[in-house]
């Protein structure tokens, strides 16, 4: 095997050795070889920092809702319990800012159809059409188990005189 410097080749051998060093060795050469990485990668980082720097510029995303949703989901479990409602206050923040996003392209790709087609009623299931298509399926089940029940009592309510 080939190494284009005589430290490479030394640390080859002491990896080479490792399994057979006695157990109150084996640590401090396990930290000499895990020095002598974190020193190779610091020495490349320098070398090549401003090419480093312009890459990872370049690379560099928009922060986006989704971004900041995955985000706040990773560093929740982390949290105290104060903390957990701030963030899950920030994701609900998020999420309606969503739905605002999708309501309003949602109106504009209806503005076409002139309001004066509409009636009151069918106004009003166009938002609930729209309102629906934002819900999960889970979350559109309950929804109508939760209309049918509301309309239900609705039909059974006797007014007293």
């Amino acid at each position: 095997m080939e190494f284009s410097n005589e430290h490479q080749r030394r640390l080859a051998m002491l990896k080479a050795a490792l399994p057979y060093v006695p157990p109150h060795n084996k640590k401090a050469m396990e930290i000499i070889l895990q020095a002598d990485n974190l020193i190779s990668l610091a020495t490349e980082v320098s070398q090549n920092d401003d090419e480093m720097t312009l890459r990872a510029a370049q690379a560099e995303a928009a922060a986006t809702p989704a971004v900041y949703e995955k985000l706040l989901l990773n560093i929740k479990d982390y949290c105290t319990p104060a903390e957990s409602e701030v963030v899950r206050m920030l994701l609900n923040f998020l999420h309606a800012g969503e739905l605002f996003k999708n309501y309003r392209d949602f109106a504009k790709t209806h503005s076409a159809v002139k309001s004066e087609e509409y009636s009151e009623n069918s106004t009003q299931n166009f938002m609930m059409e729209f309102l629906m298509s934002q819900l999960s399926p889970q979350q559109r089940t309950t929804f109508e188990q939760v209309s049918k029940v509301m309309n239900n009592k609705k039909g059974e309510e006797k007014v007293y005189e």
